[in-house]
């Protein structure tokens, strides 16, 4: 899936009149916050003893979404994945459902910052009548060595569904090149993990 610029809908818009003379910088140090009509759905900055995003879903202990304070983005821990040869793939998710209605909601966004070793994958499962996990993958983030911060518009993937009920997916694994492993060990850092919508 390719990645556009667009406008981020949640954040209050800065705006600065300065007068500008030839040959003389003007410092920009431009700082915004959330708009009051944004809704958030989910927020896990995993500062708390248990997070959201507890729910394994590839049956493997060795691979949790486990707090650590390792490598910190903001605050005092971050959200830490650890793969190796033996353990190469992570599949988690929140456990609870979110409910989500179109087109009350209008547009979602989740952001993420991330730093990771390793390709990421996000999506959402929608939850149908009789309960049954229907996993969509719909982004994807490449290794990044430094902490980065990225929105991903989820409107379109909500919206498409006919269900209301979501819990939000995460994945990621080693990758395998003429039948090897391309890492001997993995880390994935998260952390500010938040659905947002109107």
């Amino acid at each position: 899936n390719s990645l556009s610029l667009e406008v981020y809908p949640f954040y209050e818009r800065y705006k600065r009149d300065s007068t500008l003379a030839p040959n003389e910088d003007v410092e920009v140090s431009p700082k915004t916050t959330y708009i009051p009509e944004a809704r958030f759905r989910l927020v896990e900055n995993f500062e708390s003893n248990g997070h959201l995003f507890g729910e394994d879903r590839d049956n493997n202990f060795a691979t949790t979404l486990e707090n650590s304070d390792e490598d910190v983005f903001e605050g005092n821990a971050s959200g830490r994945v650890v793969l190796d040869s033996a353990n190469n793939v992570f599949v988690v998710s929140n456990s609870t459902a979110y409910e989500i209605n179109f087109p009350e909601a209008n547009e979602v966004y989740m952001e993420v910052n991330y730093k990771t070793d390793v390709p990421l994958e996000f999506g959402v499962i929608a939850i149908n009548v009789v309960g049954d996990p229907i996993p969509t993958f719909e982004f994807v983030v490449l290794p990044r060595q430094e902490w980065n911060k990225i929105y991903f518009d989820m409107t379109n993937l909500l919206n498409r569904s006919s269900n209301n009920l979501f819990v939000f997916i995460i994945r990621g694994g080693i990758p395998i090149e003429n039948g090897e492993f391309t890492l001997d060990e993995a880390r994935i850092y998260l952390d500010n993990i938040k659905v947002v919508s109107f």
